[in-house]
């Protein structure tokens, strides 16, 4: 008596496969996300690179400092700084990322010479 453990196919994007009717047509690529839309979420996955993750790393560390920072003084212009960098370097490219962090930097310290 054997006993297999794991699978005989290595899980990655290419052997996930869907549930799908028989009746309908399976496309030509087996990584196609026509019959599954959960498909895509997987392949984007793999297009994290270098630039972003080093940008994000950066302006995530830049953007939790603002916080701690706005948290401690009881400072709502830093922490709500902190807060948008954050959410700025989750779900924007690195070059706009960046960018985007450098304003809202500015934009903390202007807020905060003008007595906010």
């Amino acid at each position: 008596m054997t006993i297999q453990i794991g699978s005989e196919k290595i899980a990655h994007a290419g052997n996930i496969a869907c549930i799908a009717p028989k009746s309908q047509v399976l496309p030509a690529d087996p990584g196609s996300s026509i019959l599954c839309p959960e498909m895509h979420a997987i392949k984007q996955l793999g297009q994290l690179n270098q630039s972003f993750l080093l940008a994000n790393c950066l302006w995530s560390a830049v953007a939790s400092g603002y916080m701690i920072y706005g948290w401690r003084q009881r400072s709502l212009i830093p922490f709500l700084g902190g807060f948008l960098m954050m959410g700025v370097s989750w779900f924007t490219p690195a070059l706009t990322m960046s960018a985007a962090s450098i304003a809202i930097m500015f934009a903390v310290w202007w807020l905060l010479k003008q007595g906010y």
